[in-house]
């Protein structure tokens, strides 16, 4: 039968035949269905490729978050032990400031016994003197232990004495409260510390191995009297450690010129 024939006979059938148009029609629903099953089935797929990428996405993200926090956990101890030392240190440090005050003013008290000591018995003159040295070398190995709890808190020597001095001097009621002693250049001389008023110098250095030291010292004091037209109330000189024979020509001419001078070490 010729295509054309076979057709016709075909769309025949189905205006006149029922169950064949049923049929029919059977066959093309199904037909359609199993397409839109694949359709389906395909986008299913898909779409569990993309979960799966997520879930392997979200697993990465938390492996990431969980190194995170390990590393929160980790700088928060860090921090805990930084706060803790310091508190320490500053426990410390204002331990030291209470035993300077109480020193200076043990120091204090002593000079002026030792003052009116010497204006009412001359013959105690040298006692004086060998008195004064035991006092010079309690100082001196005060700020040799000094010295080293410094290094401990990571400070700079002119830093640490500017600090413990500045207390000292608040709590004598020399300076007020909240000032600090600081370091300045005076015509063209840095200065280590430094208070205009009062009119406060200080020097401070780790060694003398000359007399040139306290000379440097002198120029300094020249040049803030030059600026300000007046003497400094307080002026001293701090030496943590020298040979014997120009720690003891330092003492001397501090002694004679008005310094107080504080040493370490001689040797």
């Amino acid at each position: 039968m010729r295509p054309v024939a076979l057709k016709k006979e075909i769309l025949k059938l189905i205006e006149e035949d029922r169950e064949f148009r049923y049929a029919v029609m059977g066959l093309l629903g199904m037909k359609e269905l199993l397409e839109r099953f694949a359709r389906l089935e395909e986008r299913q797929q898909k779409l569990e490729e993309r979960q799966q990428k997520l879930e392997e996405r979200f697993a990465r993200l938390e492996e990431r978050f969980a190194k995170l926090e390990e590393r929160q956990i980790r700088l928060e101890e860090r921090q805990q032990k930084l706060e803790e030392r310091q508190q320490k240190l500053e426990e410390r440090f204002n331990e030291l400031v209470k035993e300077v005050r109480d020193l200076r003013r043990d120091f204090n008290e002593m000079l002026k016994r030792i003052e009116s000591l010497e204006e009412k018995y001359r013959f105690l003159e040298e006692g004086h003197r060998r008195l004064e040295a035991e006092v010079k070398k309690l100082w001196g190995a005060m700020l040799y232990g000094f010295n080293q709890v410094r290094v401990f808190a990571g400070m700079s020597l002119e830093e640490f004495v500017r600090k413990l001095f500045t207390k000292v001097f608040v709590s004598d009621g020399i300076i007020p409260e909240g000032a600090e002693l600081r370091s300045a250049v005076i015509e063209g001389e840095e200065i280590n510390i430094f208070y205009d008023n009062p009119l406060i110098v200080g020097e401070v250095t780790a060694y003398a191995d000359s007399v040139a030291e306290y000379d440097k010292f002198l120029r300094k004091l020249k040049a803030v009297e030059k600026k300000y037209g007046r003497k400094p109330v307080i002026k001293f000189l701090i030496v943590l450690s020298g040979p014997r024979k120009v720690i003891r020509e330092i003492g001397r001419r501090a002694m004679r010129d008005g310094v107080e001078f504080y040493f370490g070490k001689e040797y």
